[in-house]
């Protein structure tokens, strides 16, 4: 008896099995910490590409993406991996104030909202340099318009992150099919976000 590869079950065997090969790739490719910023932007072309059903070659397509992108990806990675030092050093230096407790709160509470900024950034700056062709300005300013114009969902993904961050802290390698799939939900929230974003470009007049 023929075994069909169109079935349902083989099909989401094969959708599965991408997801995990494309979440090992990009865990691979961010290693050397420089390409974080192009390996994530070509996360996301091809965890998009697999979230539509399209066929795909992992491991080219996922080259490909990182090739084109990999110039405005670079820079931006860059610029957040800057900021973020210079947060964490700011974070480590507020611990150790000595100041009245009402400039420290206060101090406390900027340096907060500036981490919530960055995190809101991060969480939409490469998906978006995946989708559109941007220059580096435009793609951080629209990483933080879409973040403000999508709160809700930005939480959502603010969530998910931190699962990433735990399931990878506790079982380490373990944890890849569960970070595999929490990676999945990011892209097709992303995408979803995307599509009303330029649906509402059409319908302006």
């Amino acid at each position: 008896m023929r075994i069909r590869p169109d079935t349902p079950v083989l099909l989401m065997l094969a959708k599965a099995c991408n997801i995990i090969l494309l979440t090992l790739v990009w865990a691979v490719c961010c290693a050397p910490v420089l390409t974080i910023g192009a390996a994530t932007t070509a996360l996301y072309t091809v965890m998009w590409r697999i979230s539509a059903g399209q066929e795909v070659r992992v491991i080219r397509e996922f080259w490909d993406a990182m090739r084109t992108n990999w110039k405005v990806a670079t820079a931006s990675w860059g610029i957040m991996l800057l900021v973020g030092l210079l947060l964490a050093g700011n974070m480590v230096a507020l611990s150790g104030v000595q100041a009245p407790p009402a400039l420290l709160t206060l101090m406390k509470g900027a340096a907060g909202l500036v981490l919530i900024s960055y995190l809101i950034v991060l969480h939409y700056l490469f998906a978006g340099i995946a989708k559109y062709y941007v220059t580096i300005s435009q793609a951080f300013k629209n990483a933080w318009l879409w973040g403000m114009a999508s709160l809700p969902r930005t939480l959502v993904l603010f969530c998910l992150s931190a699962v990433s961050v735990i399931l990878v802290y506790f079982l380490e390698w373990l944890s890849i099919v569960l970070l595999a799939y929490t990676i999945y939900l990011q892209a097709v929230i992303l995408n979803h976000i995307f599509l009303q974003y330029e649906n509402r470009k059409h319908a302006e007049p």
